[in-house]
């Protein structure tokens, strides 16, 4: 069964555009609304599995705020578009914690990318939420269910590991000093090391070629400061020398004074779509 799609973008040949763009790669769209307003009393009639919106709406409720009413009152990922965006409105756009976001004018090869990215991590947090409300439950009946509940969440960490692990994309954390601190089997496979040679030892810069070394370092104070970044491509070299191409999207992890902790990414071999064209 496609995905679910609601397009929210207020210049009516953009919208077709995009739609278009959906329709092409086998995505069900369920309408197009051009305010915030009409895009959450579609979203709660339809109940999208995704939400694309343009963040500069006409009308008294721009794309942010319509963004964060569908969030939090239907908990519908929201992927962003938008042609430019200031300081202001970046620190606003990090605190609805987004899925995605695609620079104008749309790229399809970008949009699907970023699309697919959303809906898989949204339900991977979707079986995180779920693990979460077992531990709970567990917690509030340990004395009368201590063992059934300690097999159900063993079986959840199970799954998720393995979701984590042999995911079609790559997975992987970096520390504050740019270590590996996590990764997973399908980004060891890509690159074929293995996890020993990884974590702790190489940081992402050492598998990356100069020129990705310089966009790592021209991207990462930008990083720091808005939490995240989209669609960034590497070339990654592989242990064996050869190279990898990737779209890498990275969100940062901080304390509760704002200080760095770690960084939480996934990444898309796109090697076989640069080699077509």
């Amino acid at each position: 069964m496609p995905d679910k799609i609601l397009i929210v973008e207020d210049e009516v040949i953009t919208a077709m555009d995009i739609k278009n763009m959906l329709k092409n790669y086998g995505f069900d769209v369920l309408g197009i609304a051009s305010t915030g307003k009409d895009a959450i009393n579609k979203a709660e009639e339809f109940r999208p599995d995704l939400v694309l919106m343009d963040i500069s709406l006409k009308g008294d409720m721009d794309g942010i705020e319509a963004a964060e009413e569908i969030k939090s009152h239907y908990n519908i990922p929201v992927v962003y578009m938008s042609a430019f965006t200031d300081t202001n409105t970046f620190e606003r756009i990090k605190f609805t914690n987004p899925y995605g976001f695609v620079n104008k004018p749309v790229s399809s090869e970008l949009l699907l990318i970023s699309i697919e990215t959303a809906i898989y991590k949204h339900n991977l947090d979707k079986k995180l939420a779920e693990s979460q409300e077992k531990l709970k439950d567990a917690h509030d009946n340990l004395e009368l269910r201590v063992q059934e509940r300690t097999a159900e969440l063993e079986n959840a960490y199970k799954e998720l590991s393995d979701i984590y692990n042999n995911a079609p994309c790559g997975y992987h954390s970096l520390d504050k000093d740019g270590y590996f601190v996590k990764i997973n089997n399908t980004e060891l496979k890509w690159l074929g090391y293995t996890k020993d040679e990884i974590i702790g030892k190489k940081k992402f810069r050492d598998l990356v070629t100069d020129e990705g070394v310089e966009k790592f370092e021209m991207n990462y104070p930008g990083f720091l400061e808005q939490g995240f970044v989209h669609d960034l491509e590497f070339d990654m070299i592989k242990k064996d020398g050869s190279p990898l191409t990737i779209l890498l999207s990275a969100t940062a992890i901080y304390d509760d004074n704002h200080n760095f902790l770690i960084s939480r990414s996934t990444i898309f071999d796109i090697s076989n779509r640069k080699k077509m064209k």
